[in-house]
């Protein structure tokens, strides 16, 4: 998951504040070609992402992610097996994929490029996130649902794995992997 911090604007709080994604509306999706016949795309259904936000300094926040590889859905089951096997994920051995941050460079009012170490099969690559902020305020439903109380940020975010199967993922080599994506993290108090 890539989760950006670009925020200027919004309700001001503390200068350092932790987040938390809600697993409920956090979304990683992957997209590739199929042999040069199809875009296909998939998604992982379980990711646990924490934004420590630095307001006095953007660039000195850090974004640290967990991706369940046994919540890997392509919207065929049959492929969604075989990706956790072996020869792919290997999800019985190397049930999660990481991203921790690096560096943080803001590229406008709303918008950041977070480059960060991607690990997945214990292959660590780095891969940079083009991020933009979405939201940063108390929460719009918050007066009507208890668990939406307090101070939030979204984001969305796209990158490019360039080469998959350098992670040693897959037989097959598919070219560019399209990432997209899109959080709502909660302050935690």
């Amino acid at each position: 998951m890539g989760v950006a911090v670009t925020s200027l604007g919004g309700a001001q709080v503390s200068a350092q504040e932790v987040y938390k994604a809600d697993p409920t509306h956090t979304e990683l999706r992957f997209g590739w070609n199929h042999s040069g016949m199809s875009n296909q795309s998939g998604e992982f259904h379980k990711v646990d992402g924490t934004l420590v936000l630095d307001r006095d300094d953007l660039t000195a926040s850090t974004i640290s992610v967990k991706i369940d590889i046994n919540s890997v859905s392509t919207g065929v089951p049959m492929l969604d097996e075989h990706l956790k096997e072996p020869d792919f994920f290997d999800a019985a051995s190397l049930p999660e994929a990481t991203f921790e941050s690096t560096q943080i460079t803001l590229t406008g009012e709303k918008t950041a490029e977070v480059t960060g170490d991607l690990t997945i099969r214990d292959v660590t690559l780095p891969i940079t996130l083009s991020t933009t902020l979405t939201f940063d305020d108390e929460h719009p439903q918050g007066g009507v649902f208890a668990e939406y109380a307090g101070h939030w940020v979204a984001f969305s975010a796209t990158g490019t794995i360039e080469y998959p199967k350098a992670f040693g993922v897959g037989p097959f080599p598919v070219g560019e992997m399209e990432l997209v994506i899109n959080t709502e993290l909660q302050i935690q108090e």
